[in-house]
């Protein structure tokens, strides 16, 4: 029901982010950011930067012969001087992309040059309610348009313009195959790179759950931090000062770093308490842009289980959970002073195990399976199988197994209790003790059935005293104990009669032989108040009596 609502979610995602800072992050090579910082945005007259040295900035990269630009800067509007210059420029870079937003509450629209052949990307990314970008939106359909998010684009670009040559990325050449880009015909969330494995998310997926999935979602891997990045300042690229085999045969994505824009986001790997920790919009397209890259070379992007198949692993782990708690029992049983330790300790391997399972798989694999549901199923069916030995447990402690009267131990125990009890009430408490003559041959007699014959005999004990404060326990082998709160000596004796009657009349006994009960008593006052002292006079009184 907790997996249906979503009531994890939360903690789901966090998990998720401690495993991918867990995994770390790696160097990239494919991609290089041409970054404008507040250094650059101070050696130019005005911001937005003119259009004349953004042109100057596009052509000295497209001199360098990269397989992809991206221009994650909003171009909308002409930012003179030099807008003749830049349309240019748009039109000499066939691999340039520009962005737009399409966000319908706050859209910005795209170059109308860049729109015209198609060369567009959307920088909207997606936030969840923790305000952290998990996820991207690869590609959407947008008022009847087909729609490639910056990053999608410029992968897709330089997959385009590739050969995989043993298991690397390589130029390709006129007569070589590019990356293939395959969607399941069965399953349109479902694609391959490369041959390898590259599936988009589905609603109630991995950790999130009832989250609406609009267009082609991917939950990014984040393999790489923005320090991961080779990176130029924009300056650097308008001064030429700049080595171009940085850029050959690479994506490129220009963007803003600087502190006084604010364009960043919380990602997996930010932490909320450090502001340099944030990442850069401009890095958050590159991770998604890798994420192509590194599928079509091999790397795993994160895989994420069908629901059927994240139902079963919670549902083995529950049937898990009952196995040890049926081993807890067994152990209560030979420990039964570390019970409180064995309860403890159970539920801490259970929860250690599935994390140590989730984190495995998650490092090894790549798989994010559900941690939360599991846990909460295993430990669930731990419990129910604790509470419900509980009584077993209690049972094969205290009862005793012929009779099915309490022992002797715990007699003693509620003895004192009551007697406690008695004293601050000032009442008094009174013992019987039923003794049945030639116990050891009624039961070589009797054999199996002896356990029958006691058992009913026992019954007749409790359903005579039912309406009293009372307990009857086997008392040894061949004798009741019967103890009863706020009696009289005339009282103790009509209950040895009633229980003599009443073995006469039933039917088991009848049939197997009537028992002779010998019947002696004691009852507590000021100074016989303990339970040894009333069990010494009841034996004494029984031994008198044979």
């Amino acid at each position: 029901m907790a997996m249906a609502l979503g009531a994890w979610q939360g903690i789901e995602l966090n998990i998720l982010d401690r495993l991918i800072n867990l995994r770390g992050t790696q160097a990239n090579k494919d991609i290089t950011l041409v970054t404008i910082d507040d250094q650059d945005i101070n050696k130019f007259p005005t911001y937005p930067i003119a259009d004349e040295y953004l042109a100057q900035v596009l052509q000295n990269i497209a001199d360098a012969n990269p397989s992809a630009i991206g221009l994650d800067i909003y171009r909308d509007l002409p930012q003179e001087p030099g807008h003749q210059e830049l349309l240019e420029t748009y039109q000499n870079i066939p691999q340039l992309f520009g962005v737009e937003k399409i966000d319908r509450t706050n859209p910005v629209n795209p170059p109308p040059a860049l729109k015209d052949d198609g060369r567009i990307g959307f920088a909207d990314l997606l936030i969840d309610p923790d305000n952290i970008v998990r996820r991207s939106v690869w590609n959407v359909e947008d008022r009847g348009e087909l729609k490639f998010s910056l990053g999608a684009i410029v992968a897709l670009q330089h997959l385009a313009n590739s050969t995989l040559i043993n298991g690397s990325l390589e130029p390709a050449m006129e007569n070589d195959e590019s990356v293939p880009i395959v969607q399941n015909e069965q399953d349109p969330y479902k694609y391959t790179i490369g041959g390898n494995a590259f599936n988009n998310i589905k609603p109630s997926t991995g950790g999130y759950w009832r989250k609406e999935v609009v267009g082609a979602q991917k939950v990014i891997s984040y393999r790489h931090d923005t320090k991961d990045f080779k990176a130029i300042s924009f300056y650097d690229v308008y001064q030429g000062r700049f080595n171009p085999n940085s850029l050959t045969n690479k994506i490129v994505l220009i963007g803003v770093t600087a502190d006084s824009k604010k364009d960043f986001v919380y990602s997996p790997l930010s932490s909320k308490s450090n502001q340099a920790r944030l990442m850069p919009g401009v890095v958050v397209h590159a991770n998604i842009a890798a994420e192509f890259i590194n599928t079509a070379k091999g790397i795993k992007p994160i895989q994420i289980n069908n629901k059927l198949w994240e139902i079963a692993y919670v549902i083995t782990w529950s049937l898990i959970g009952i196995s040890i708690g049926i081993i807890w029992l067994e152990l209560s049983l030979k420990y039964q002073h570390q019970k409180t330790i064995l309860t403890i300790l159970q539920y801490l391997l259970l929860a250690t195990a599935i994390s140590i399972v989730s984190t495995i798989s998650f490092l090894t694999l790549g798989y994010w399976i559900p941690t939360l549901p599991a846990i909460a199923a295993a430990l669930g069916s731990t419990a129910v199988v604790n509470f419900g030995q509980k009584s077993a447990l209690k049972h094969a402690l205290y009862i005793d197994k012929e009779s099915q009267l309490v022992k002797r131990s715990y007699f003693e125990k509620q003895f004192d209790r009551m007697l406690e009890e008695a004293h601050i009430y000032e009442t008094n408490i009174g013992l019987i003790i039923c003794q049945i003559e030639n116990w050891s041959k009624i039961k070589n007699r009797l054999g199996k059935n002896s356990q029958q014959y006691l058992t009913e005999l026992g019954k007749i004990a409790k359903k005579t005293v039912s309406n009293r404060n009372s307990l009857v326990s086997r008392f040894t082998s061949d004798t009741l104990g019967i103890i009863i709160e706020n009696t009289n000596p005339v009282e103790l004796n009509e209950i040895a009669d009633d229980i003599k009657r009443s073995i006469k009349v039933n039917k088991t006994l009848v049939k197997y032989g009537v028992p002779k009960l010998d019947f002696a008593h004691s009852l507590s006052d000021k100074i016989k108040n303990n339970s040894l002292s009333l069990m010494a006079e009841a034996d004494q009184k029984l031994a008198e009596n044979s």
